[in-house]
């Protein structure tokens, strides 16, 4: 695959996962501190498995 299509492909991923990460961070706004940090827990614990 030419390298064109394989950074285009890689942007596409990445604009994924911005747009992913935007939601969680919308939705943590609506959270209170103390929920924020036990979500922000929660997940390093997941992504630790």
């Amino acid at each position: 695959m030419p390298l064109n299509g394989r950074l285009s492909k890689e942007i596409a991923r990445l604009e994924g996962e911005i747009t992913e990460a935007n939601a969680r961070l919308l939705s943590m706004k609506a959270l209170s501190p103390v929920r924020q940090a036990a979500v922000v827990e929660q997940e390093k614990s997941a992504s630790l498995i």
